[in-house]
């Protein structure tokens, strides 16, 4: 988040939503990090695992308002470079990356997919599709392959986000877009 390429990454980041528990100022709730004591928001790429723990933050925490608040994964990203949040991935996309199945979310990179048939030309070459959830990138090749007589022999593969961005600022080029989900 400190390399001269992070503003655009950032920029092209934050048309990702992310969802947090917040209080009715919209401020994150804070939980205590297990490893050093220090407050952490917790960011969620799925939108129901955040509705999860917005029901079980309101029993704890009747009187606080509380809500799911969107907010750009750029943002939810720097902070979690910074100690200061972390990325949940959702269990659907951590199992289709290879997890085990009942491996917790909590302290996992944050897996993208994507087809390498499906670059598509950019201004400054080819840009890869990435998307969120692996049934996400399964919908986008099926659809390409029906298009294209129905070749369904394109296979998907999962990258960490932090992989993708550590390309992403260190080039002029961009080599990946990200799929609104």
């Amino acid at each position: 988040v400190d390399a001269p390429g992070w503003p655009p990454v950032k920029s092209m980041l934050d048309r990702l939503p992310v969802w947090t528990v917040s209080n009715e100022q919209g401020q994150p709730l804070q939980y205590q990090s297990t490893e050093d004591g220090r407050p952490l928001a917790l960011f969620y790429s799925c939108v129901d695992a955040a509705r999860d723990e917005l029901e079980s933050a309101r029993k704890e925490h009747p009187t606080l308002g509380l809500d799911i608040v969107p907010m750009g994964m750029g943002e939810a990203f720097r902070l979690h470079r910074s100690g200061d949040g972390v990325l949940v991935p959702s269990t659907r996309s951590l199992a289709a990356a290879g997890a085990p199945p009942n491996a917790s979310p909590l302290g996992q990179e944050l897996p993208l997919f994507c087809c390498m048939e499906m670059a598509s030309e950019g201004p400054d070459g080819p840009v890869l599709p990435l998307f969120l959830e692996e049934s996400e990138a399964r919908a986008a090749v099926d659809e390409a392959s029906a298009s294209n007589g129905g070749d369904n022999a394109l296979e998907i593969v999962g990258l960490s986000l932090n992989k993708a961005l550590e390309q992403l600022v260190t080039t002029e080029k961009l080599a990946f877009s990200f799929v609104t989900p």
